[in-house]
């Protein structure tokens, strides 16, 4: 259990570091306020959906065949709709010594929609025992927005997905998505 706890803080640690420490720097250590010049405003909308129909095809001739290793789809439903897409030819992932019962990844991930596409790369975990043990499994991945098409090109922000089940088939998303004004 301890070696679990300390992989927790550390994950949270590290996703603090990526995260604030960015900001911290642009705010100048957070002391004084610098005002910040933004080339172009930025509107922002808050994400709140749902996963269903979870289908992970990567054994499929379908997906070697395109030179993917990983090859999963999932429906978005809410804020944005349409479809959660994670094809990755070299994903990254591990299952750290220290913790035996944890998977962690690090993969490309695409949200379609009918306004443009979502790029970003994700990271994630499961913890394998509880999958195993109760045949239920839990996964939480964060997602950093680096761009798009259509009304998402040169989006950012972030996506937080949260799903679980048997077969991974249900779940939620929520975050934020800015991009900019036209």
């Amino acid at each position: 259990m301890r070696k679990r706890a300390k992989l927790m803080i550390g994950s949270v640690a590290v996703l603090l570091v990526c995260f604030v420490t960015p900001a911290s720097a642009a705010n100048g250590s957070g002391r004084q306020h610098r005002p910040q010049h933004h080339p172009r405003s930025k509107q922002c909308e808050q994400v709140k959906a749902y996963l269903s129909d979870y289908v992970d095809f990567s054994g499929d001739e379908a997906c070697s065949s395109e030179g993917y290793a990983l090859c999963i789809e999932a429906e978005l439903h809410g804020t944005i709709n349409g479809r959660m897409l994670i094809l990755a030819a070299d994903p990254i992932i591990e299952f750290p010594p220290a913790v035996d019962d944890t998977m962690l990844w690090r993969v490309p991930i695409v949200y379609e929609t009918k306004h443009g596409e979502i790029f970003g790369d994700a990271v994630g975990m499961n913890f394998q025992l509880v999958y195993f043990t109760l045949g239920v499994g839990r996964v939480q991945q964060t997602a950093l927005i680096t761009g798009g098409t259509g009304r998402y090109e040169g989006a950012t922000g972030v996506i937080l997905s949260n799903w679980q089940g048997p077969d991974l088939v249900f779940g939620e998303v929520t975050g934020e998505i800015c991009w900019p004004e036209d």
